[in-house]
């Protein structure tokens, strides 16, 4: 799960969203998009990158809570 604190207005959250999974995973912003949720509180973003050491982290950092 990712939260953060930019209001939901002008795109702000959904920029907030994409920059906080980009810099957890170390990848480029343009690496991450959002693909369903640019409206709502849930997202679903997509990761452009290798897909077992991309799992692999983010197994790591969802342990570390």
């Amino acid at each position: 799960m990712v939260r953060v604190r930019e209001p939901a207005t002008d795109g702000r959250a959904n920029k907030a969203v994409v920059e906080a999974v980009a810099e957890a995973l170390g990848v480029s912003r343009g690496a991450v998009r959002i693909a369903t949720g640019t409206s709502a509180r849930r997202k679903f973003v997509e990761i452009d990158g290798d897909e077992v050491a991309l799992a692999a982290l983010w197994d790591v950092l969802l342990a570390q809570g």
